[in-house]
């Protein structure tokens, strides 16, 4: 999943929740997930700032394409 399909996807789950589409506990658990896919991609982002080499799948960074 890139950064703008979740970005859709949060924003459809927000619409569904304030048009009474989706349970609150279902809109919960999704907004839920996304937090743990963005934790994921801030980890690693920190993990290439301290020099490891990472992909991070939500940017669309492979580890052979970082320059420091």
């Amino acid at each position: 999943m890139k950064h703008t399909e979740l970005h859709e996807e949060l924003s459809k789950i927000f619409t569904e929740l304030r048009t009474k589409k989706i349970e609150v506990k279902q809109a919960k658990e999704l907004f839920n997930g996304a937090s743990k896919i963005l934790s994921n991609c801030k980890n690693e982002l920190q993990a290439i700032q301290m020099g490891f080499k990472v992909d991070v799948p939500l940017l669309g960074i492979k580890k052979g394409t970082i320059k420091k």
